[in-house]
């Protein structure tokens, strides 16, 4: 027997509508999903980071709801960790700002580290890798 794919059409399409309806407050429409298509869901979600951007997503209700708990769990500990994580470049960014402009060298922030702060409701929401 065939194997189904490891991220199939529908679950993609899911996720797509999740983060659309997040960012517009479009309804998600009535797809449901089982367990296994919540388990690829979650596995794309934090493939690429998501998990922060769907709890904040899902935590007033409304368009992004019926995620079940475990899954709820996982993003919401995820917004925390990434939270923190911010925080945490914040500083080493202000400390490697104050020692360059100590010896008079200019910097600036680029990507992430800038545009969490300043391009995003809250600095967990953007996604960083480093």
């Amino acid at each position: 027997m065939r194997q189904p794919p490891l991220h199939s059409e529908p679950v993609r399409r899911h996720l797509l509508a999740m983060l659309a309806s997040a960012s517009h407050g479009a309804p998600l429409g009535d797809a449901r999903l089982d367990a296994a298509g919540w388990a690829q869901l979650q596995h794309m979600a934090r493939q690429h980071r998501l998990e922060p951007l769907l709890h904040d997503a899902g935590r007033g209700g409304g368009a992004v709801s019926n995620i079940p708990d475990e899954v709820a769990k996982s993003w919401a500990a995820a917004y925390q960790e990434s939270a923190m994580r911010t925080l945490a470049v914040k500083a080493t960014l202000i400390k490697v700002n104050a020692i360059l402009a100590r010896f008079g060298i200019a910097c600036a922030a680029l990507k992430g580290a800038r545009l969490a702060w300043h391009a995003y409701p809250h600095p967990a929401l953007r996604p960083m890798r480093d």
